[in-house]
């Protein structure tokens, strides 16, 4: 039998997620650093591994879905496990709105007012990223309304919900295509055709993001994908490039590289079908043909 370093130090929680992360991330060498489990991966891991993760975790029950991260560090891929980690009440944006106005109302009403706006300034990107793909998208082949739908309800909910493990913002840069240039599904699953519509997002090189926001944010989207480092070029695939921002290089140089994600999209599941109500034609003891009105006064019973 081979010891995987670091899977067996008596810590329960640590030793059932080492085993786990092994068994369904590949993850090579295992530490634990207080109450923080660290399990190091390969260069890429789909998201279907990370689902397989996360399911088994969630069976052994020695963590919260919340408690789970992903992310970069000194240029590895590597999945974590805070077991005293709590989500922060609010984002770090809406905590440097407060500090800066007075008053209780005032700080409410300025938290309000900057989320309401980052939100519309994310759907305004979402939109012209849309418009973009239409205009740029060759003829014949142009994405179904369907999965431009399904992109814009993944975005917004991705780049308004996805943050770090203290709220920071975790999204460098993004992009939406309407190409495959490899011809293949991007996480090694044997697609029916070319996926039509294509989501890279670059992470901030040394922030950790939850895999369940992750999952939860991108929905159906989250089957066909990726994740990697953005200096890994083995499996990622060509003909996707996201812009860097100043900080990003500077975070890069100093040997931090960022996540870098791949979806194709899905279409959004049909919606469930309302429950059907009594119906007087269903009804076995009732004249499909016919409908009774109820006697008043003593009237004798009407049949039409």
């Amino acid at each position: 039998m081979i010891r995987i370093d670091g899977m067996h130090t008596g810590d329960k929680r640590h030793d059932t997620s080492a085993y786990i992360a092994s068994q369904m991330m590949r993850a090579t060498t295992h530490q634990l650093r207080g109450s923080v489990s660290i399990h190091h991966l390969p260069q890429s891991v789909t998201f279907a591994q990370c689902s397989a993760f996360l399911n088994g975790v969630a069976e052994s029950k020695c963590v919260k879905p919340e408690q789970i991260f992903i992310g970069t560090s000194n240029g590895n891929l590597r999945a974590s496990m805070s077991f005293d980690y709590q989500k922060p009440a609010k984002s770090q944006l809406a905590a440097q709105q407060e500090n800066a106005s007075g008053g209780r109302k005032r700080k409410a009403s300025h938290s309000q007012d900057a989320v309401q706006k980052e939100v519309s300034d994310v759907a305004a990107q979402v939109d012209r990223a849309i418009d973009q793909v239409k205009k740029q998208s060759k003829r014949g082949f142009l994405p179904s309304e369907e999965l431009l739908e399904s992109a814009c309800v993944s975005l917004n909910a991705l780049l308004n919900g996805l943050r770090g493990a203290s709220g920071e913002h975790a999204v460098e840069s993004w992009s939406l295509s309407a190409r495959s240039p490899s011809g293949q599904a991007i996480g090694h699953q044997p697609l029916a055709r070319q996926p039509d519509l294509i989501l890279s997002i670059r992470i901030c090189g040394g922030v950790a993001v939850p895999i369940q926001t992750l999952k939860r944010t991108l929905g159906p989207s989250f089957t066909d994908g990726m994740i990697t480092t953005a200096s890994s070029t083995a499996q990622r695939p060509t003909g996707f490039t996201l812009p860097v921002t100043e900080q990003g290089a500077v975070t890069e140089r100093e040997g931090q590289p960022s996540m870098m994600i791949y979806s194709a999209i899905a279409p959004l599941p049909p919606p469930p079908k309302p429950p059907s109500s009594p119906s007087l034609v269903n009804d076995p003891g009732c004249d499909a043909g016919s409908v009774d009105i109820l006697p008043q006064n003593g009237a004798k019973r009407a049949r039409l």
